[in-house]
């Protein structure tokens, strides 16, 4: 799994909402038949689930934000797609042999690798 999926993290907002639980709504059923008394009122928690990407950088008053930018994009892309590389540059080394079975098998790896839900909080 990648660094970026394991950074998700849920975070509660505060807001909360009614929501009425019928005995059909689990299965997703638009024209229910179903009494009050049948109904059941629970209370659900807004969470915002994400992921912020962000660096920090000291730039003197008055001196353009260009340099500190830059830095902070080549970190940030690093960090969400660095652990990729070895990935990449065995799939262009196995392309360059015309190996495509191995660039077929990394490639492979990679996708696990990248979309991987294991070890998910």
């Amino acid at each position: 799994m990648s660094h970026l999926a394991r950074a998700i993290t849920a975070k509660r907002t505060g807001e909360i909402r009614a929501v009425v639980e019928t005995p059909l709504s689990s299965l997703m059923a638009f024209s229910e038949q179903w009494t009050p008394e049948s109904a059941t009122l629970r209370y659900a928690s807004r969470y915002r689930i994400g992921v912020t990407l962000e660096c920090c950088a000291f730039v003197v008053d008055g001196a353009p934000t260009t340099p500190a930018m830059n830095r902070a994009n080549r970190a940030i892309i690093e960090a969400v797609f660095g652990e990729f590389r070895e990935h990449l540059i065995a799939i262009r080394v196995a392309l360059s042999d015309h190996d495509l079975y191995t660039a077929h098998d990394r490639l492979g790896d990679l996708e696990r690798e990248m979309f991987s839900m294991e070890d998910v909080k």
